[in-house]
């Protein structure tokens, strides 16, 4: 679960990033491929499913969700 929390953090950061030009926008693509970044909705949709009965899994995904 903690590389979940740092993808969805990492997917937060990155997805808020400004490609101000070229080699940025290409850096922060490169990020958001390699964190898969266009899965990790799912993949915490199916944590907190499987943590359904941990508050304490739960809360940490909230947070994760809110950093950033």
């Amino acid at each position: 679960q903690a590389a979940l929390i740092e993808r969805i953090v990492l997917c937060n950061h990155w997805g808020g990033e400004d490609g101000y030009d070229a080699d940025r926008q290409k850096e922060i693509s490169a990020a958001i491929a390699d964190l898969k970044c266009d899965r990790v909705e799912a993949d915490e949709a199916r944590a907190r499913k499987r943590n359904a009965n941990n508050p304490k899994a739960l809360k940490a995904l909230t947070a994760a969700k809110e950093m950033y």
